[in-house]
């Protein structure tokens, strides 16, 4: 298990089809698609700084956005 990941869990079995990170100047930084539908969905973020950042996800059923801190 490494500690630098963004770790999704998703419970309802929804079909995500993207996911953005962006930092908080609006920047996009990663983005994410076609992501397999499972429980855990594990995305690797070693390249980036530590910082607060706003995870932008969307799936079948809507969009969710929050506020995450990374650090590596």
């Amino acid at each position: 298990m490494k500690f630098n990941d963004i770790v999704i869990k998703n419970n309802n079995n929804q079909q995500v089809q993207k996911v953005e990170l962006y930092n908080l100047l609006g920047q996009r930084v990663n983005n994410w698609k076609n992501l397999e539908t499972k429980f855990e969905t594990r995305l690797q973020t070693t390249d980036l700084p530590s910082a607060v950042y706003i995870i932008k996800i969307q799936t079948d059923k809507g969009n969710l956005s929050k506020k995450i801190f990374i650090r590596n």
